[in-house]
């Protein structure tokens, strides 16, 4: 009972502020917040040793309430038929949806973690999810059909894509966690294998654009979204270690794989971090807001996440691996707590104009 309370609060909390704005437009890659709390919740507090059960309750009634307010709203998009133009029209940024279906999923397994005695609702959540997810890939394939028809289309092409292999990915994960062996391995198999055919698919269309990025102009074309092109690998070996449905050796070689794409992608994000401060400067360079961030919560917290689950025969490697962990666990949450701090100084502010221009007040 005090869990619904509190998520009923934060809800209203959310609502009231978002009604006070005049309901401005919401973009789908804000579901990329619920993905970033849910890792923190599952795979960061609990590895640093600093949850108990009424911080657990408070995290998980907030991603609740997050989850069914961003609900709310596009529900509420699609009844004053605005949901096509806000999200559908631009059929690359279309796949923001999938962030929909991720979240619900991390909802499921933060639920079942937190609060086991809810598998009701979990079952409940994970139609849902794969209700949304055959709509989505519904979506993607109209997509392609219109990059087919209009091939400039790709040329915008970044990370965004790589959502339909973490949507899919993601309902093996959760289906795994609440029906546990009882989830049908072929299943697993099945949508795990889809979602690489879906990474291979879209990385391809990605890289086709990538490499014709000069290296000095990171900073206008690199998008923050490219960093899922390893957080995609990192969430489909974890899904691999938890339905146990692919070799020992495979899951080794798609860990290597994440590592080099990790390397690679984020040493693209130092170049492109270091050219933005230069041409910037520190506060607009990397410390302005932007919702697609929070990806990177996700996909930095999936790799030492699935780093985690890996296991290692040789103590060397498993002692530096355990260091390794505790060291990439304790950077997800000062990355989450960053972001958190530039959406709460950019709220603040913007909550500063509207005051001011309400009152005719000018500096």
């Amino acid at each position: 009972m005090v869990f619904w309370i509190l998520s009923v609060c934060f809800f209203l909390i959310l609502y009231f502020i978002y009604t006070k704005k005049n309901k401005p437009v919401i973009p789908a890659t804000y579901g990329a917040v619920v993905m970033a709390l849910g890792i923190l919740i599952c795979g960061v507090i609990h590895r640093l040793g600093i949850a108990n059960d009424l911080i657990g309750w408070l995290l998980t009634a907030c991603l609740l309430s997050i989850l069914f307010f961003l609900r709310i709203v596009y529900i509420g998009d699609l009844v004053t038929r605005n949901f096509y133009h806000f999200h559908l029209k631009d059929p690359v940024h279309s796949f923001a949806i999938g962030t929909l279906v991720a979240g619900t999923s991390i909802t499921i397994i933060t639920i079942k973690t937190e609060l086991a005695r809810l598998v009701m609702f979990t079952y409940f959540l994970y139609i849902i999810a794969c209700f949304l997810w055959i709509i989505y890939i519904m979506l993607a394939i109209r997509n392609y059909l219109l990059f087919f028809k209009k091939v400039d289309l790709m040329r915008n092409a970044h990370g965004i894509l790589l959502l339909t292999c973490v949507s899919t990915q993601s309902l093996v994960i959760a289906g795994n966690v609440i029906f546990s062996t009882d989830f049908p391995k072929i299943l697993s198999e099945v949508l795990i294998t889809a979602g690489m055919i879906l990474y291979l698919y879209n990385v391809t269309i990605i890289i086709m654009r990538v490499i014709k990025i000069n290296l000095f102009s990171l900073d206008k074309e690199w998008q923050n979204t490219n960093c899922i092109i390893h957080g995609a690998v990192s969430i489909t070996g974890l899904a691999m270690l938890m339905s146990r449905s692919f070799s020992s050796m495979f899951v080794y070689f798609i860990w290597i794989l994440t590592c080099f794409l990790f390397l690679l992608v984020e040493s693209a994000e130092i170049l492109r971090a270091i050219q933005r401060i230069g041409r910037y400067g520190w506060r607009n360079g990397i410390a302005c807001y932007q919702p697609s961030q929070w990806v990177r919560n996700f996909t930095f917290g999936m790799f030492f996440t699935f780093t985690a689950q890996i296991s290692f025969d040789t103590p060397f490697i498993i002692v530096m691996k355990q260091y390794f962990v505790k060291i990439g666990i304790g950077f997800v949450l000062f990355l989450f707590l960053f972001e958190m701090s530039l959406f709460m100084t950019q709220f603040i502010r913007m909550q500063t104009k509207n005051t001011m221009k309400d009152h005719n007040i000018s500096l």
